[in-house]
């Protein structure tokens, strides 16, 4: 659905969608011998102010995530990480959500690390003491469903944090039955961000 140079994916999670995936967390929680944590992260169309007769006459309504995640976390049994109140704090002055791609933006991810620093007791690192860096012109999976011109015109940034400088690692993906080795944790030389600019943090 595209609105005021933005895409957003529809949102109906239900009440009974809400306490099948509870159940599912709590038979995994009843299954492993550590802790299970929940994190539900919300989307950008919970903050989307549309008005009522545009989501009327283009049929596009959405249940309230911050109700669903309410009901998730009152029927598991596992620690639920809130999220959700930090983002929605921030989300009106920062950047924190693609307009052509569904997905949300590094510093709305790092907002989530926090919360979940938080929760268990764990000292966050702070963003400041990483390098940042950005692919410009990024054009996501809804331009690529509609080649809408308002989205193109619309691109987004994708800014990454250059984690690997303070904390060097190996890499190693599984896909397929395969493995490879010496992997990047975040890409900082894509040859073609317009397309390929979230592939930074695969």
């Amino acid at each position: 659905y595209l609105y005021q140079g933005a895409g957003f994916n529809q949102f109906n999670g239900t009440k009974a969608l809400a306490e099948k995936y509870a159940a599912a967390l709590n038979k995994l929680t009843s299954t492993v011998s550590f802790p299970i944590y929940s994190i539900i992260a919300p989307t950008s169309v919970e903050f989307v102010d549309i008005p009522y007769d545009v989501k009327q006459s283009d049929d596009f309504y959405n249940s309230s995530q911050k109700t669903f995640t309410s009901n998730v976390n009152n029927a598991a049994n596992s620690s639920a990480v809130d999220v959700y109140t930090a983002i929605s704090s921030k989300v009106s002055e920062e950047y924190l959500y693609m307009k052509t791609d569904k997905n949300w933006t590094a510093d709305a991810a790092y907002y989530a690390y926090v919360e979940f620093c938080n929760s268990v007791g764990q000292i966050p690192a702070s963003r400041a003491s990483y390098e940042k860096g950005s692919y410009g012109g990024y054009l996501g999976n809804f331009y690529n469903a509609t080649s809408s011109g308002r989205l193109k015109a619309n691109a987004d940034t994708v800014n990454y944090y250059k984690v690997n400088a303070l904390y060097p690692c190996v890499v190693t993906m599984y896909r397929g039955g395969l493995a490879y080795k010496d992997r990047a944790l975040i890409y900082t030389q894509l040859s073609n961000p317009t397309s390929y600019a979230y592939y930074a943090f695969l």
